[in-house]
């Protein structure tokens, strides 16, 4: 428990009852519950006696309390967070206020900036209504923790008038199907939002329907830079200063199976970034991908990309090297730089198709090397070759060397995880 009082700050255990008779002087309060059973005689666990303390703490203004954060999130499941909530927040002057496993049944104090909460009532209703009563929120993160027979199946009219939030700019939410997502979205102005970072919920047995919200159809437009791993796409702006993260997660039951990467979901998207100039496409293989880099080609999304970034196995690059020095009209005729890195079926995600026999590093290099003539000889040449030297030790790069590569290490941090879902 960690309490700030108007003068001092500390970290240690109070009673509930000192805590509520001094309301009035605390500024922030970060509390996790139940607090420990050998200091407490009472049934922590107890929702009654949580909504007790609060009703007792909140008896009186508190004034000065700036920041308040709950963690519930260590209650047994048989005591469900969702039985958690809090009385109506008499804090006028609050600011950020973070809840875990529980949840607040009374309206929002106006002047809140920062909400973070997750628990399983976060339902696309109740994300409208939190967004809707707190008009300075600068970041919101709303995580529901449903199961998949809690999903709407229908959500009401929207707004005809979008409500503003002028000063929103990074808002994260966990886990709305799409339709959820774009109705919740599709109710506020969001002029100055930087960083929009969504996990779906899609269907388990059918490919997921990407239906983009309007709030993000100008950043699409403009984005440069564009990212698609096992489940996500990203895209950014020329600066980075502008940057969207889109996650899927199917809502199946612990006993069902996983249905796995939902890439081709993503790539139907890339027709919509007409401004792309670079695209990384992160762990591709198995035997979809000729049908994959096939439909990529069809789309017309490469007439401006000046960087193209590859994390896939030797089948897979093998392939993509001899599109791009068989096709014509020249695919990608802007190409300038090419990030490499070449993964075996270790490095694969445990849903992709059975590994196929690879085709030998040898004969990928010297397809590379074929394209990199190539271009050479229609006076398109690809002036940067980066290749991640992460290649099993059984291989020789005497090949690899021999083309002069540089060899340096290939970031691929967004798609380790969101830096939000943890």
């Amino acid at each position: 428990m960690d309490i700030t009082w108007s003068n001092s700050t500390v970290k240690r255990f109070c009673s509930l009852e000192h805590i509520a008779k001094r309301t009035s002087n605390i500024r922030a309060l970060t509390l996790e519950w139940p607090l420990p059973t050998s200091f407490w005689d009472a049934d922590m666990t107890n929702p009654t006696l949580f909504t007790d303390f609060w009703n007792r703490f909140f008896l009186s203004p508190a004034p000065l309390l700036d920041s308040l954060s709950i963690d519930v999130s260590e209650v047994p499941e048989s005591r469900g967070p969702t039985e958690y909530y809090l009385p109506s927040l008499n804090a006028p002057s609050l600011r950020c206020l973070r809840l875990f496993g529980c949840d607040i049944l009374s309206p929002l104090p106006s002047r809140i900036q920062t909400i973070d909460i997750s628990a399983s009532e976060v339902t696309p209703q109740r994300a409208f209504l939190l967004l809707s009563e707190c008009p300075l929120l600068t970041f919101c993160r709303l995580q529901s923790r449903r199961e998949p027979v809690d999903i709407a199946h229908s959500l009401p009219n929207a707004l005809q008038r979008p409500l503003p939030l002028t000063f929103l700019t990074h808002l994260h939410m966990k886990s709305y199907t799409m339709s959820e997502l774009q109705w919740i979205l599709d109710q506020f102005d969001l002029p100055a939002v930087i960083s929009l970072n969504v996990k779906i919920l899609g269907p388990p047995s059918s490919p997921l329907e990407l239906i983009i919200p309007r709030v993000l159809e100008l950043s699409i437009a403009t984005a440069v830079a564009v990212q698609i791993g096992d489940y996500s796409i990203t895209w950014s702006n020329a600066s980075g200063a502008i940057r969207h993260t889109l996650w899927y997660a199917s809502p199946h039951f612990p006993w069902e199976r996983d249905p796995g990467p939902v890439r081709s979901s993503f790539l139907s998207l890339l027709p919509r970034f007409t401004e792309i100039e670079s695209l990384a496409l992160q762990y591709w293989g198995g035997a979809d991908w000729d049908r994959v880099w096939q439909a990529l080609t069809t789309m017309h999304v490469f007439s401006s990309i000046r960087s193209l970034i590859l994390q896939g196995t030797p089948n897979a690059l093998h392939t993509t090297f001899h599109l791009l020095t068989e096709t014509r009209p020249v695919l990608c005729s802007q190409l300038l730089t090419l990030h490499l890195q070449i993964c075996y079926a270790e490095g694969l995600n445990q849903y992709d198709h059975q590994p196929l026999p690879q085709v030998p590093l040898k004969d990928v290099i010297s397809q590379l090397s074929a394209l990199l003539n190539f271009r050479r000889t229609v006076n398109r040449d690809i002036q940067n070759v980066k290749m991640s030297p992460k290649v099993p030790s059984e291989y020789s790069l005497d090949d690899v060397q021999l083309l002069s590569l540089t060899f340096e290490p290939v970031d691929w941090a967004p798609h380790s995880g969101s830096p939000f879902w943890g």
